[in-house]
């Protein structure tokens, strides 16, 4: 969870790994953290909505509610102007929802397996 100059939750703060090219034969993991206004669990469009369960994923959604979203639940891009987004899953729904975002948003970031 993130919080704002007030203490009250306001997104999410996530570690992230890089895997980095050091050579011709060698990578690296560089591991950083990211604040994220949105998240959008991207685990099939047509299917039957799947968020996993989480730790603090379900007080932060009510808190927040309409920041974490389903891709099937997606429908539009505006909603998510200017915003840093969060794809989890890059599968055909992710990717879709990863390049429309792309043009709206503020960044638009893809996690995958």
């Amino acid at each position: 969870k993130r919080y704002d100059e007030f203490g009250e939750e306001a997104g999410w703060t996530l570690t992230l790994k890089e895997i980095v090219q050091i050579d011709k034969d060698s990578t690296k993991a560089v591991w950083y953290k990211r604040d994220f206004d949105a998240v959008v669990i991207a685990s099939g469009r047509y299917n039957a909505p799947n968020i996993p369960s989480i730790p603090g994923l379900d007080v932060w959604n009510q808190r927040f509610p309409g920041r974490l979203r389903h891709s099937r639940q997606y429908r539009h891009p505006e909603p998510y102007a200017g915003q840093k987004v969060l794809i989890i899953g890059a599968a055909n729904s992710g990717g879709e929802i990863a390049r429309e975002l792309s043009t709206h948003v503020k960044h638009v970031y893809v996690s995958v397996r």
